[in-house]
């Protein structure tokens, strides 16, 4: 590892994509000058106020997902780079809402059952060999095994 000179400045590039029940949040690989090691992720549910919501991520992963949020949900996130010198200067804020991935599913699906996001519960073996295994909002066709609340990436 190089020598640490100062806390890194806030990251060039990041993104925050709502998915089901979910945030991903994405960003560019630091300048090496800084010698970053880990990344921080805030959230808050108001501007402004984001308070720490996970820290240490590798930042090589350049990816972390914000999971158990409410759909239709508005939530705002600043991250900040971590190296030996210390935090650095947080990023602009970013805001995405959490959104049903049902659009997504029923273009490729021939739609035989629906249901809402409370589903039925977890896992549930319906008629016709259906099986599904967490919490969706979508149309499934008999045969199709679903696993989780997650949206194809």
């Amino acid at each position: 590892m190089g020598m640490c000179l100062a806390p890194p400045p806030g990251p060039d590039a990041y993104s925050v994509i709502g998915q089901t029940r979910r945030c991903k949040i994405t960003w560019a690989l630091p300048d090496p000058m800084y010698v970053v090691d880990t990344v921080n992720i805030y959230r808050s549910l108001t501007t402004g106020s984001e308070t720490l919501v996970a820290s240490g991520i590798d930042v090589n992963d350049g990816v972390y997902i914000d999971r158990g949020l409410m759909n239709g949900t508005t939530y705002y996130y600043k991250i900040a780079f971590v190296n030996r010198c210390g935090l650095g200067t947080l990023s602009a804020e970013e805001a995405a809402e959490p959104a049903c991935c049902e659009n997504e599913w029923a273009s490729t699906l021939p739609p035989v059952a629906s249901f809402d996001s409370d589903g039925p519960p977890s896992p549930s073996t319906w008629s016709g060999g259906s099986t599904l295994a967490g919490t969706w909002a979508s149309t499934v066709s008999p045969g199709s095994t679903f696993v989780g609340d997650d949206c194809p990436d």
